[in-house]
């Protein structure tokens, strides 16, 4: 396989407190360079493992998708059109890839992406508006954290079985209450246990109760 030199980088992962320096790599005698932020298939990565990047990109790409429901606004479409427009065009950049970055959320990036669908609902309904909770209800949309949550499930559960770990049951051989939920996996960081795999495994055995 033939390498582009051109489009290749370097991203070291390391939480030393004294991280080791980046190896020299080079293809064809070109040296590739290092990077601590890049875009893989549309999803915003950092050397760190945090997702701000990936939140900041998201949140502004859909914001600057709302001023399409400002414009359409001003002729007089009714709440249902809009809300058309909101879900085929502006919801579906805040759930690109969830399974990736969903787990690894702060509180404070769960937030801002809520707003998103706050500002939304608030040029939907005009002066209709009175509350988040109260336009959710009146327009039969969910939070974006609920949705986010039930788009990880409906992932984990197309998973091939080989790629998740084995049923209870299947370990030790016995049958119990718990034999059909999936092995936990061990997190001794608090990093990996909100990755996609253990996340994912959580969010089945939580739907096998």
């Amino acid at each position: 396989m033939l390498l582009n030199a051109g489009k290749c980088k370097i991203m070291v992962f390391s939480f030393m407190k004294v991280p080791p320096a980046p190896p020299v790599l080079k293809i064809d005698g070109t040296l590739l360079e290092t990077e601590v932020v890049t875009c893989l298939l549309g999803v915003w990565l950092q050397a760190n493992l945090r997702w701000d990047t990936q939140v900041s990109k998201m949140t502004a790409k859909a914001n600057g998708r709302l001023f399409m429901l400002r414009r359409l606004k001003r002729f007089n479409l009714t709440v249902e059109d809009l809300l058309q427009v909101y879900t085929s065009y502006v919801r579906p950049v805040l759930e690109y890839c969830v399974p990736v970055w969903h787990p690894g959320l702060t509180t404070e990036q769960t937030t801002r992406i809520e707003k998103v669908q706050k500002r939304a609902l608030c040029t939907i309904l005009g002066g209709q508006y009175t509350s988040y909770k109260s336009a959710l209800l009146y327009t039969g949309l969910q939070p974006l954290s609920q949705r986010r949550l039930e788009l990880c499930r409906k992932f984990a559960r197309k998973l091939d079985h080989e790629l998740l770990p084995q049923r209870m049951g299947q370990c030790h051989g016995k049958d119990t209450r718990n034999s059909h939920k999936l092995r936990t996996l061990k997190c001794r960081t608090n990093r990996y246990r909100d990755s996609p795999v253990p996340y994912l495994v959580k969010v089945l055995n939580d739907g096998m109760l």
